[in-house]
């Protein structure tokens, strides 16, 4: 995504090294810590359950994906084609859309088996959608509207329902990381700045590293519930 001259971070030398918008890509490495330790402390949890499964997925992806948006989307952006950030670009929405199929999967044993089929499959189909377009327009647009649509919409909608219905307090951390997340996505859109060293994606990106560690802390209570069914 297009980013003025006026709002990017400025460029630093590393001897003959160019380094495009430091903070950002150091913000981007932030996240992807909290999702590599988050993985790291899941994978030591021996539980076969899919949704235990289903979190380490999102976790390691997303954390290679934003990994990799450090260097090929921002750091070394200059040197690289739009193309090479496709592959990230559609590690994000894979890992989107394990967020998704958790949420579906432990609101399942509550919803009738119809509806949850129909639930996985729009998790199939739109995922499909968004990367085909993403790809074939190389917009990062369409990576954003995924996101939003996975965590702020189905996520959001199935972890409230998790919430009431089934009494799960789990899903409090979820929602907490989504209301991060939706702030960090305001404070993007609206482009807010504190200056060019600390601008909406820096704010946004620390946002996002809060919200994965309430993913983290949400996830550890479903996989360690024994009432779970899934």
């Amino acid at each position: 995504m297009f980013v003025s001259e006026e709002l990017q971070n400025p460029t630093i030398y590393v001897g003959t090294l160019r380094i495009d918008e430091p903070i950002t890509a150091l913000t981007d490495i932030l996240i992807s810590v909290v999702c590599f330790y988050a993985f790291y402390k899941l994978k030591n949890k021996q539980n076969k359950k899919p949704i235990a499964l289903y979190y380490k997925h999102f976790f390691i992806l997303m954390g290679a994906s934003t990994f990799l948006g450090a260097f090929f989307g921002h750091a070394f952006n200059y040197a690289l084609s739009e193309l090479w950030k496709t592959p990230y670009w559609c590690v994000s929405m894979i890992a989107v859309a394990f967020a998704e199929r958790t949420a579906i999967n432990i609101a399942a044993r509550t919803i009738q088996p119809k509806y949850v089929r129909f639930f996985k499959w729009v998790n199939i189909i739109e995922l499909l959608v968004f990367m085909l377009f993403a790809c074939y327009k190389l917009n990062f647009l369409y990576v954003l509207i995924h996101s939003a649509y996975g965590i702020l919409g189905v996520a959001g909608a199935f972890y409230l329902y998790i919430l009431v219905r089934q009494q799960k307090q789990g899903s409090k951390y979820f929602l907490i990381g989504i209301g991060w997340s939706l702030v960090g996505a305001t404070i993007f859109l609206s482009q807010l700045c504190i200056g060019r060293w600390f601008n909406y994606m820096d704010m946004s990106h620390v946002l996002m590293a809060l919200s994965a560690w309430y993913f983290y802390k949400g996830s550890v209570f479903f996989i360690n519930d024994t009432r779970s069914l899934v």
